[in-house]
């Protein structure tokens, strides 16, 4: 078995090969936690200020978003009392349009009564007149009658008296009294007929003329007016419901996330990123609820 010799220069070469590469391995681990510490500063800078510009953000659209809401509210507060005014004018003017008919129909009402009044009246003179034409028609007719009676009368008493001049007598003088008499019952019959028809056309007339006032009465009231009755009265207008805006909670240190961390791996903090969903999505949900409250 042969015994190992030491070589001196090949373990100086050894050792130094080893010393060189072990400052040069410590060369390159500086370089690269150098550079390392380099990206991780500017890594940090950039989530700082990302983090910061997103708390900014955050703010401006959180009192954006409050300022519409409150901006809304007042336009809905506006529009409402404008839309319960216009309303109470509708209201008024209806009113004040249904009493303007109303009194245009009382005067019609009252122009048909003077009219039917007139009309009555007007009939009633015309049958007055017709009647009393009508009656004086029949007492002349008795005027008349008795006139002719009386003449009849006059000359039977003047034949008999003529007769009894001649000094007739015996048979001859009661044969002319009964050719007298005979001329004299029908000159009575005669007379009594003609009384009687004009009776009979008197009561006649007096129905017909009747019956032209009650003809006239009944045309005169068809086209009489109805009384104005009023119209059922109108319900008040009800005011426009009122609306309630909810404001956002205030923000608070848990809606920004936390801070960023050097060396630490940035993330968006959800509750921020919900916050800012919130915020943008706030106008959109009370311009429903505004719309829904005014259907």
């Amino acid at each position: 078995m042969a015994v190992p010799t030491f070589d001196p220069i090949t373990a100086a070469v050894s050792i130094g090969t080893s010393l060189i590469g072990g400052f040069l391995g410590r060369s390159a681990a500086d370089d690269a936690n150098e550079a390392a510490e380099k990206a991780a500063e500017r890594q940090f800078e950039y989530d700082s200020l990302a983090y910061t510009q997103g708390v900014q953000r955050t703010v401006r659209d959180y009192q954006f978003t409050v300022e519409s809401i409150l901006a809304r509210e007042r336009n809905f507060d506006r529009s409402r009392l404008q839309q319960d005014r216009i309303a109470l004018d509708n209201y008024n003017y209806q009113l004040a349009n249904d009493k303007y008919e109303l009194e245009i129909q009382q005067r019609l009402f009252n122009k048909s009564e003077k009219l039917y009044r007139r009309d009555v009246s007007s009939s009633a003179d015309q049958r007055d007149l017709s009647l009393e034409s009508v009656q004086a028609e029949l007492r002349e007719g008795y005027r008349a009658a008795a006139f002719d009676n009386e003449e009849t009368i006059i000359k039977q008493l003047q034949a008999v008296g003529q007769a009894t001049a001649r000094g007739v007598a015996g048979r001859s003088a009661g044969k002319i009294q009964q050719s007298l008499l005979a001329e004299f019952g029908r000159d009575q019959a005669i007379l009594a007929a003609s009384l009687v028809s004009a009776e009979e056309q008197s009561e006649r007339d007096i129905r017909a003329i009747q019956q032209q006032f009650d003809d006239a009465i009944l045309a005169a009231d068809a086209n009489r007016m109805l009384p104005p009755t009023r119209k059922p009265i109108r319900p008040a207008p009800y005011k426009q419901p009122d609306m309630e805006f909810l404001l956002p909670p205030a923000l608070q240190d848990f809606d920004f996330g936390p801070a960023p961390i050097k060396g630490a791996v940035a993330k968006q903090s959800p509750g921020l990123a919900f916050a800012n969903s919130a915020l943008q999505a706030l106008p959109e949900v009370a311009g429903l609820i505004s719309y829904s409250m005014k259907q």
